[in-house]
């Protein structure tokens, strides 16, 4: 064997990020890791569950259910060096929800050497490093009232030492609620696109970790302010085969949620815990999530996120009642509401009853008021 340059180091940063150097032969492996806390700790099974901003980097259809302001940072320190980030913001137009994603990881500095044809390994005072990014652009919608259908189109770049590598990929995904907008499904299939040619001379490509996968969320209100959701997905991942992924959500007044999730595949098979807290303010909500990853031979990894979010939620209960779709052709009156928390909005009235005022709101969408949670109304002439 002639001198040549050896990236062992670079391949045990590749299998240590994803988890198991089965899937080292792919491009930017990267793009298979969870991008928050949240998602992480759930196993990776929130493929049908718009709740948070950060769903939309598991299935771009997610961001119609969220339908509203938000963005999130999260970061992950990995052995051997590795850094993973990962940020995304979204907001609501009238043609549908927008959102902009960068993700990025590097493996730092890595010292290049040589082996002779004895196979003793020598250092070359070489230095280079392996890094990746993707940039992705994310459109939503709902169609039909309650079809959520969305799609990604994202630039992948890998370096390598000295060569750099460039590709574009596309994500798709669809779901829907059910049974009282308790229960969703929801199916994506992510990062299709053209893969790159190796450097070893052979021809050979290597593809891009795509992914077809479909699954399930179920919420149950316990009592008043005791929520539990669970969750599920399965799916096929490249040439890597099959996986399975389970993950369960407690979340006690909106303000504490604690997590669990197990994946069953060979990207890496084991259990993910994590833990999160909310503290609302007058028109957003700021969250932190933390989470620990315990699957594969990556070890233990700690991962933690940052979320803000606007507070009038589309599909599940806030401080201001349930926003919802559509109740119907508005009426002629207009009220103007204060809350108990503060939170004032104005706008039409589209639905009245004992418990609940529906208004359209020109900045915030049609919104539900619960009665007991109002201050006061003032009929606007």
């Amino acid at each position: 064997m002639g001198n040549r340059f050896h990236y062992l180091k670079i391949l045990t940063v590749m299998s240590l990020l994803i988890l198991n150097s089965s899937v080292s032969g792919l491009f930017a492996p990267f793009l298979l890791v969870s991008p928050s806390s949240r998602q992480d700790s759930l196993g990776g099974a929130t493929i049908a569950d718009g709740t948070t901003v950060d769903g939309a980097n598991v299935n771009p259809a997610n961001l119609a259910e969220y339908n509203r302001f938000g963005a999130f940072l999260s970061y992950a320190p990995y052995n051997s060096g590795v850094n993973y980030f990962n940020g995304f913001a979204a907001e609501k137009f009238k043609f549908g929800m927008l959102g902009f994603q960068f993700t990025a990881w590097d493996s730092g500095t890595i010292e290049g050497t040589t082996v002779d044809s004895s196979g003793i390994v020598s250092k070359t005072g070489q230095v280079f490093g392996f890094s990746g990014q993707a940039f992705s652009f994310t459109y939503a919608r709902t169609f039909f009232r309650d079809y959520n259908i969305g799609t990604a189109v994202k630039i992948v770049r890998e370096d390598l030492a000295t060569t750099t590598f460039n590709t574009f990929a596309a994500d798709f995904g669809i779901s829907r609620k059910l049974l009282s907008k308790q229960l969703s499904r929801g199916f994506a299939a992510k990062n299709f696109g053209p893969g790159r040619g190796t450097t070893d001379g052979t021809g050979q490509t290597e593809s891009l970790p795509w992914s077809i996968s479909g699954g399930a969320s179920y919420e149950k209100r316990l009592v008043r302010n005791h929520v539990v959701k669970g969750f599920y997905s399965a799916g096929m991942i490249s040439d890597i085969g099959l996986s399975n992924n389970l993950g369960v959500e407690y979340t006690l007044y909106e303000i504490i949620s604690i997590r669990a999730g197990y994946q069953l595949s060979k990207l890496g098979s084991g259990l993910a815990t994590g833990i999160g807290a909310k503290v609302r303010g007058k028109n957003n909500s700021y969250a932190f999530d933390y989470g620990i990853n315990m699957q594969g031979a990556n070890g233990m990894v700690n991962r933690f996120s940052l979320r803000i979010e606007h507070s009038l939620t589309q599909g599940r209960s806030t401080k201001l009642g349930r926003v919802v779709e559509s109740y119907g052709a508005p009426a002629e009156k207009r009220y103007s509401i204060k809350m108990k928390d503060g939170t004032e909005f104005a706008g039409k009235v589209v639905f009245e009853s004992d418990e609940k005022i529906v208004l359209e709101v020109p900045k915030y969408g049609t919104v539900v008021a619960k009665r007991d949670q109002i201050s006061s109304i003032k009929e606007i002439k």
